[in-house]
């Protein structure tokens, strides 16, 4: 630069001899503006390069972080391998060279490093998920006396405490006692200590009501209602389930409640033929990363990103048959287990009773409307029958009339009757008098004709005439 300033100057020393002054300060004007910019650039590739250096810095600690969360948030089997290797023994000195005679590690310290390792492998969205599931599955549970008055009622939580039940918490009532039953779901309308006053948040049967009214007790109170597992039941006798499943609570003949019975026993058992598809689940190891839709004991659906592991590390999931081979189909997995274990269906029992509430309620509506129907048409048919008894009995009263009637005309009938025959008679008797009368006269007038025909014949016999024949009558 100052080499650079020294040659400006000699040039214009020199050439102010024979150039014009304008022309002398317009060099020196270019020289001037050409170190201006000369400056400028220096400085810019000066911050140039120093944001450059902050950028690489900047994209490299990002790229650490994306890192980081993400083995994070899907797990890191490597490091927790890699601490697994490394964790402490609980061996003594002399057995592994490294530690002092009697100098273990402690159980505790041993247990801290794989639960740590665990936890690294599991990653946090896993975490969440298990965590979730955890606190889902389990809930709160207190439990109190009380007394129902419902559709509102009172507990007094005796344990554990201290109670932590606020207003407007949705809670579930169980009959704290062996075989008791589900009581009903509350609102918490009020909280005082450990007294607990709560209200019916679903109507009731009208039975269901009456069997629970003004009813006291011990009861079991919980936050949430219990979810069904298969740890809960795998591993009971038959006997131990037929206690906690009596057939008389499930309303089933004997051999469905058998065939019941046989899901609980076989669940996580090695399949069987003929067992449905949807019942038998196989261990595949994912070869690929892939996602999968799952569905809760509670009939909600979620999602699960699975990524493949490693030789020493695979990971594996249990999944229906069906999905087994449709994992397989699409390269996404490899069959582990071609056997494959039996699984029975979880069952929902927030949304089964809630179905069977509505059902029973249905139910209940359904026989108030037939019973007032019934009593309608009862009343309707008796107002029937007393239009139609006072009909009958206006059309007895006219009947009874008439009959009246035709038995006085069947009496004048008669007596005309009894009168004409004995008219009859009379003229019966009349003409066979008269009949015999006439037939005696006719044989009178018929002798007597034959009388007076012979005299006529004598008297023309005397004086001689011709003789009278008399006609035979």
């Amino acid at each position: 630069m100052g080499l650079f300033a020294i040659a400006a100057i000699v040039f214009c020393v020199l050439g102010a001899q024979v150039w014009r002054v304008p022309t002398v300060l317009t060099v020196v004007g270019v020289f001037l503006g050409a170190v201006t910019f000369f400056i400028l650039a220096a400085m810019t590739l000066k911050t140039h390069a120093s944001w450059r250096t902050a950028y690489n810095k900047k994209q490299q600690e990002l790229a650490d972080a994306e890192a980081e969360h993400t083995k994070l948030l899907l797990g890191d089997r490597e490091a927790a391998a890699a601490g697994s290797d490394s964790a402490p023994s609980d061996k003594t000195g002399d057995e592994s060279g490294d530690a002092a005679e009697g100098d273990a590690v402690p159980t505790d310290e041993l247990a801290a490093t794989s639960a740590d390792n665990e936890l690294l492998a599991m990653g946090n969205r896993q975490l969440r998920y298990e965590l979730g599931a955890v606190r889902e599955d389990r809930g709160k549970t207190w439990y109190g006396t009380g007394t129902l008055a419902l559709p509102n009622a009172e507990v007094n939580i005796t344990a554990p405490g201290p109670v932590q039940i606020v207003p407007n918490m949705p809670l579930y009532i169980f009959e704290a006692k062996e075989g008791g039953s589900f009581v009903g779901e509350f609102k918490v309308t009020s909280v005082d200590g450990s007294s607990v006053k709560l209200a019916l948040t679903e109507t009731l049967a009208p039975d269901q009501q009456q069997a629970l009214a003004a009813k006291a007790g011990d009861w079991i109170v919980r936050s949430i209602m219990p979810v069904d597992s298969h740890e809960a039941f795998r591993g009971l006798s038959k006997d131990e389930l037929t206690m906690l499943i009596p057939q008389a609570a499930t309303g089933l003949d004997a051999a469905a409640y058998s065939a019941l019975l046989e899901e609980y026993l076989r669940d996580g058992t090695p399949a069987k033929p003929g067992d449905p598809a949807d019942r038998v689940f196989k261990t595949v190891k994912i070869t690929k990363e892939t996602t999968l839709e799952f569905t809760d004991a509670k009939g909600e659906k979620f999602t699960q990103t699975l990524h493949s592991g490693d030789d020493e590390h695979p990971a594996t999931i249990l999944v229906n048959s069906e999905k087994a081979q449709e994992l397989v189909a699409q390269h996404e997995a490899e069959i582990v287990d071609n056997t494959g274990i039996y699984v029975r269906p979880l069952r929902n029992y927030e949304n089964t009773r809630r179905v069977l509430n509505v059902r029973l309620f249905e139910l209940a509506d359904r026989s108030t409307q037939v019973k007032a129907q019934t009593a309608r048409v009862d009343a309707a048919i008796k107002d029937a029958n007393e239009v139609r008894l006072v009909s009958l009995m206006k059309e007895e009263t006219g009947l009874k009339a008439d009959l009246e009637k035709m038995k006085r005309d069947r009496d004048v009938v008669k007596k005309y009757l009894d009168d004409l025959t004995a008219q009859q008679a009379q003229l019966h008797a009349d003409f066979k008098k008269h009949y015999g009368e006439s037939i005696r006269l006719a044989a009178e007038l018929t002798k007597l004709q034959v009388d007076l025909a012979k005299k006529i014949d004598a008297q023309a016999a005397t004086k001689g005439g011709a003789s009278i024949v008399p006609v035979a009558q």
